[in-house]
């Protein structure tokens, strides 16, 4: 019933990625197999992926109104942990430190828990996430009310892909030169996040700081937005 529900919503989103984002959707094909949905409140279970089931995309339904817009979100986030997982396979072909370490060595929070490893996938999820989501909005695939909450969701990120690259950029203080922390492979893929990163902030900051996000809940949502933007027209 569930996946009955969802799959015209998720059937649009894949083909709406690979109409607009057909490079990525090649490496969407190649590294991602099966897509299950599940129903669970995020304290329990949030949308994740695991390397004991590497090829399978999970991706939480527990909102009632998604559509298209958070499945090319979801798709593209959760698909880009298997894609970076692949890449990682050999991780001392991107890490030249621990990636496992603890990142609070370096940000003085004691509250963040994220290793390196984590850290760097999550930075390349926003980059999957804007990615998808921009390029929908340039070829025309979202309407005028999901072109909002596509616009709504890219903002939400941006302050997490700030929040994270500060972090990282920390690490970077520590460490004096990129190349002491990444090999030449790691770099080229941290250039392409922080490439996007600036794209993105480019187009969308004057928008962003219009916004408010102070009742957000840590996976985006969109009524949320709606009631809290009211007033402004994205």
């Amino acid at each position: 019933q569930l996946t009955n529900s969802y799959l015209p919503f998720l059937t649009n989103a894949f083909a709406y990625i690979k109409a607009s984002s057909p490079e990525h959707f090649a490496l969407i094909e190649r590294v991602c197999k099966k897509v299950l949905l599940f129903k669970s409140h995020p304290k329990n279970t949030n949308s994740f992926a695991t390397i004991n089931a590497h090829g399978m995309v999970f991706i939480n339904v527990y909102q009632e109104h998604y559509n298209e817009v958070f499945f090319v979100d979801d798709i593209a986030h959760q698909t880009g942990h298997v894609i970076m997982t692949t890449a990682l396979f050999n991780r001392k072909a991107i890490f030249r430190i621990d990636e496992n370490e603890i990142i609070s060595k370096y940000t003085g929070d004691q509250l963040e828990y994220r290793s390196l490893y984590v850290l760097f996938h999550a930075l390349y999820t926003y980059y999957t996430t804007l990615l998808c989501l921009e390029n929908c909005i340039d070829t025309n695939l979202f309407p005028n009310p999901q072109k909002e909450e596509a616009i709504g969701r890219i903002c939400f990120y941006l302050k997490k892909y700030t929040y994270d690259l500060n972090k990282f950029n920390k690490i970077l203080s520590f460490y004096k030169t990129t190349d002491r922390i990444l090999t030449l492979d790691g770099i080229k893929i941290f250039e392409m996040i922080v490439e996007k990163y600036n794209q993105s902030m480019d187009r969308w900051e004057k928008t962003l700081s219009e916004l408010h996000f102070s009742k957000q809940e840590y996976n985006y949502n969109h009524k949320i937005f709606k009631e809290e933007n009211s007033s402004i027209n994205v």
